[in-house]
């Protein structure tokens, strides 16, 4: 029997972390460049409603070997980010009030092209 899932890779430095997403979620992060090192995997969307986290390595013969390092209710997850939701809001809205303007003739001089669509009038900043 097989299972339809669906894999998304991202590439960071000597990082990859890779998503899985079939009857659960699992996210796995490893290094590129050690595969001697143990990946960090975290499961979503259990049957058991809870966030497994382990460390997964492959032993001699292709074996995989996990080592549980935590078990987490996913209620206590969603309890936790219900909490924090206001004040990062608070917080978030203040970093985007004091962001600056971009100025097209400031974008110009550090080598950006500035495009302008066919429906509006465009003038060249000086």
């Amino acid at each position: 029997m097989r299972q339809n899932f669906s894999v998304q890779r991202l590439r960071i430095g000597q990082f990859t972390v890779e998503a899985r997403q079939g009857r659960n979620t699992k996210i796995l992060l490893f290094r590129n460049d050690r595969s001697d090192l143990p990946h960090l995997l975290i499961s979503l969307g259990n049957l058991s409603k809870e966030i497994d986290i382990h460390l997964k390595s492959r032993t001699i013969g292709g074996q995989e070997e996990l080592r549980e390092i935590a078990k987490v209710p996913e209620a206590s997850v969603t309890t936790l980010f219900t909490n924090i939701e206001p004040r990062f809001r608070v917080v978030a809205f203040q970093h985007v009030m004091n962001t600056r303007p971009v100025r097209p003739g400031w974008l110009g001089k550090k080598g950006y092209m500035e495009l302008c669509p066919k429906s509006l009038t465009c003038t060249k900043s000086p």
